[in-house]
């Protein structure tokens, strides 16, 4: 669970006992600034969108940093306030952006495969995006 106001996840066991949490305010390593999103991929590991920051991190399932990727700008990699994360069977990651108003595609260690979308109302565009699944049977995505 992302816990924005705090800029924390919290995590729970199957049972509703607490395990730990991961996060304080701030834009250094083990810190969050307004985290939307977290999804876990086929490894176990954590996906978070940390909104605030612009970037994504990855944590194992005992919450040690794996990697974070992204930085604020609008090329490849670069992140203009990540919300929605979708994670497809392959663990790709699927990143949509409030302010850029696309949606970008990284690989499980964060290395850029393609992004599509702009700013609109027609077809193939967004505007003010959040979340996202990817359908692991067919490999659509829904925005």
């Amino acid at each position: 669970m992302t816990y924005a106001g705090n800029c924390r996840i919290n995590v729970w066991d199957l049972d509703g006992v607490f395990l730990y949490s991961y996060g304080s305010p701030g834009g250094l390593h083990r810190q969050l600034l307004n985290p939307q999103t977290i999804k876990v991929n086929s490894r176990g590991e954590f996906v978070i969108s940390d909104l605030g920051n612009n970037r994504i991190k990855v944590l194992d399932e005992k919450g040690n940093l794996l990697r974070i990727f992204g930085k604020t700008g609008q090329g490849p990699g670069d992140f203009m306030r990540p919300a929605g994360i979708g994670i497809d069977r392959y663990n790709n990651i699927y990143v949509t952006e409030v302010k850029g108003n696309r949606i970008q595609v990284f690989d499980r260690t964060g290395k850029s495969i393609t992004k599509f979308g702009t700013q609109g109302t027609k077809k193939g565009q967004f505007g003010n995006l959040h979340g996202c699944i990817v359908d692991q049977e067919t490999g659509w995505l829904y925005v």
